[in-house]
């Protein structure tokens, strides 16, 4: 049974992040769709360079929970990571 609060635990070297990965879809998959699930998997996939999928999310959680903390934080470095400094200076 996927548990939200699992995953933090998964998000280390020793863990892998594809484990966490699998936790976040569980979850998805029943339809839950949590702002922290969403903040972690964009962090996962932006370490993974999947950006595309990363971006995704985030804009997701922007819709659904515009005042969640780690949101700006994320999208800097997502900007950050395509070397986008236009979109990441306002932010």
């Amino acid at each position: 049974m996927a548990s939200l609060r699992r995953a933090p635990l998964l998000l280390s070297p020793q863990r892998g992040y594809d484990e966490a990965l699998v936790v976040l879809n569980e979850l998805k998959m029943k339809g839950k769709v949590y702002a922290e699930a969403l903040l972690i998997e964009a962090h996962i996939l932006r370490i993974q360079n999947k950006l595309d999928q990363a971006l995704k999310n985030l804009t997701i959680l922007g819709r659904i929970a515009p005042e969640e903390p780690g949101l700006l934080f994320n999208y800097c470095s997502f900007y950050l990571q395509k070397n986008d400094l236009k979109q990441a200076a306002p932010i």
